[in-house]
């Protein structure tokens, strides 16, 4: 028997042994799932009002949002127009799907196909690395400081 399948036997036990009357200290050792009384007691709960399908463990968290042809359009958005602002894509989603979607979950599809919308630095050529020199007088000097920086795709490394 698998993982899920020994935890729905566990669950029912426990279950069956506190409609049995056994405390909820008992049950719980007897049936070995170290579960929080309130946990306990709720599923209890829900296996009196449902049935048997209450001790299937559900999908935890949100449901996907970006799937199918508003993921396909994303992508495609995406990769014809990088800069566009995320906000301009989440009003677009929004306007043509009837989708709710958080910029933070447009950033983290845009970061999961290496689509920045982030401006390259001055100088910089499609891909790879760039070289950027720039002179600056030195705080409280007269004499001019030479500064470069190599851009590169994980970040700056300065000299």
């Amino acid at each position: 028997m698998d993982d899920q399948g020994q935890r729905r036997s566990a669950k029912a036990y426990l279950v069956a042994l506190m409609q049995r009357g056994y405390s909820y200290q008992a049950a719980t050792a007897l049936a070995g799932l170290p579960v929080s009384q309130s946990t306990a007691y709720r599923l209890s709960q829900a296996v009196r009002k449902r049935g048997e399908v209450a001790l299937q463990d559900g999908r935890h968290g949100h449901p996907v949002k970006l799937r199918g042809e508003a993921r396909a359009f994303l992508e495609e958005q995406c990769r014809q127009a990088p800069h566009t602002p995320s906000s301009a894509i989440q009003a677009i989603l929004r306007e043509r799907f009837n989708l709710s979607v958080s910029i933070s979950q447009i950033n983290r599809v845009r970061a999961a196909l290496g689509i920045s919308n982030h401006r390259k630095p001055w100088g910089c050529g499609e891909p790879g690395i760039c070289v950027v020199t720039q002179v600056k007088p030195w705080p409280y000097s007269p004499v001019a400081r030479s500064l470069t920086a190599i851009a590169t795709p994980s970040g700056f490394w300065r000299s």
